[in-house]
């Protein structure tokens, strides 16, 4: 029996808030001091499963609409797996999602593709209401780039302090609750960074530093 589209998108979009609210759960015990293994294993594996079932039910879909999957790839990096996904990121329009791909690439594959981040930085520095986004994801790459002879921890401390203005910042309070804006500053950390101190093995000590 094969499914309707309208069925397919539901099935889809529920999916999608499915890993969504597992990623919550796994960021909210993490600030809590708890690990967050569990949560946000289960949130990686419930998403490839949904991935999976869906290429099946539609094989024309276009995954990169239907699910996040660069946010997908950044969390799956943190617990430990690499799941064989492609991203198509030209298919994909926000500026701040296309950074997030090749955030996500840079840290299974080592690859910085620095014009392309550039290019799409610059989106973000053309509108006031994303000023703090471009410099975030600056702040990402930055750190992904830096030597041994750079100050690393200034660097960490920075991309800290950008992480706390999210709280009184339009639109990171406008977007999901695991992008810490608004009152979810304190609740959730910032696990993109999480991701980045992990793949530089930063030794120094923070709230988004993972410990497990």
């Amino acid at each position: 029996m094969h499914s309707s589209l309208e069925t397919i998108n539901y099935w889809a979009f529920s999916s999608r808030q499915l890993f969504k609210s597992q990623l919550i759960l796994g960021l909210v015990a993490w600030r809590n001091g708890e690990n967050p293994c569990p949560q946000m294993e289960k949130a990686v594996d419930r998403a490839l499963t949904s991935i999976a079932e869906l290429s099946k039910l539609n094989p024309q879909a276009v995954l990169e609409v239907d699910f996040l999957l660069e946010n997908l790839k950044t969390v799956a990096f943190l617990v430990d797996k690499s799941p064989t996904i492609e991203i198509n990121w030209q298919l994909i329009e926000a500026p701040d999602r296309r950074l997030d791909c090749m955030l996500a690439s840079a840290l299974h594959t080592n690859i910085l593709p620095d014009a392309q981040i550039d290019t799409e930085t610059s989106k973000l520095l053309k509108s006031k209401k994303t000023t703090l986004a471009a410099k975030t994801y600056q702040a990402y790459f930055d750190l992904l780039r830096a030597d041994k002879s750079d100050n690393i921890a200034s660097k960490v401390k920075e991309a800290e302090a950008l992480y706390l203005d999210r709280a009184s910042d339009s639109f990171y309070s406008g977007g999901e609750k695991a992008e810490g804006g608004g009152l979810d500053n304190g609740s959730v950390v910032d696990y993109r960074l999480a991701s980045i101190l992990k793949k530089i093995n930063y030794p120094g000590s923070s709230v988004h530093r993972w410990n497990w």
